[in-house]
């Protein structure tokens, strides 16, 4: 699935239990027609704070293992995942570290 940026919407959401996360509006291109949805990005900050503040190295180590979600985009400041991703590999693989709210 390719995507191609349409345009870029920051927003920090804030909860007690849940990290801030990043909202990004994306064009999903298809062959014939463009629709527009909004998708929410975590970054290995964002993790790091959704697995209960473990080392930025621990991070890398996370997110480098061949069974955590491919990141949708690698920018200079770092990869970027699916927060839906991420949350369903937390609760598959950490059930412990997963809240139901």
């Amino acid at each position: 699935m390719r995507y191609r940026t349409g345009g870029v919407k920051w927003n920090r959401a804030t909860t007690t239990s849940r990290t801030a996360l990043q909202r990004v509006t994306l064009t999903h291109a298809y062959t014939s027609h463009m629709t527009t949805e909004s998708l929410y990005l975590m970054g290995a900050h964002e993790i790091r704070v959704r697995l209960g503040g473990i080392s930025r190295q621990r991070v890398y180590q996370i997110t480098r293992h061949k069974d955590f979600p491919t990141p949708v985009a690698r920018l200079a400041a770092g990869d970027v995942w699916l927060a839906d991703d991420v949350e369903a590999w937390i609760k598959q693989k950490r059930p412990h570290e997963y809240d139901v709210e």
